[in-house]
């Protein structure tokens, strides 16, 4: 084996491009999990997000209700929930982004709150909400061609509230 091969397939190399392929990672992606209710159109919906995401250098893990509360859940700081008509409460020390495609009449207050954004199928979902709502509300097609645009806001959403917890310690969405 050449000098040269011996160099570049070394442990310390291989560690070296492992850091910065996951600083690389840091920098531009996001992890992203999409935790989906068990209706088999939620989860093909969360797929297909899943993808758009991954497609613009995001890391997505999918959890169907099962999972919700797992073990690997309890290090999520961010969430997309797609709950269909099951109950998702949010935790008060992660960021909670809520995608209804379906009428969500069971938020209490509470949960509402617990929101960064909420993402409704139907202006009438807004207008049902909005008294009681605290965070911002915004209409989002269920539709799978327009689903690129959609990963796009979600991820542009998740990085702003990122950058500026990570930014200003004491900060709140609220």
């Amino acid at each position: 084996m050449s000098a040269d091969v011996r160099l570049r397939h070394s442990y310390d190399a291989r560690a070296a491009t492992l850091l910065e392929s996951l600083s690389q990672r840091m920098e531009t992606g996001l992890f992203l999990p999409i935790k989906h209710g068990d209706d088999p159109a939620l989860a093909s919906l969360a797929a297909a997000l899943r993808r758009a995401l991954e497609a613009l250098g995001h890391a997505v893990r999918l959890d169907p209700p099962a999972e919700w509360e797992g073990a690997r859940a309890v290090a999520d700081d961010a969430v997309i929930a797609l709950p269909g008509t099951l109950r998702f409460s949010p935790r008060t020390d992660q960021l909670a982004m809520l995608w209804a495609v379906r009428d969500f009449e069971h938020l209490s207050e509470t949960e509402l709150d617990l929101l960064c954004m909420a993402f409704l199928a139907r202006p009438a979902m807004i207008a049902n909400l909005t008294p009681r709502a605290k965070v911002p509300l915004r209409l989002a097609s269920a539709s799978h061609d327009k689903i690129r645009d959609f990963a796009q806001k979600v991820a542009d959403v998740f990085r702003l509230l990122h950058i500026n917890q990570a930014q200003l310690p004491n900060f709140t969405l609220r």
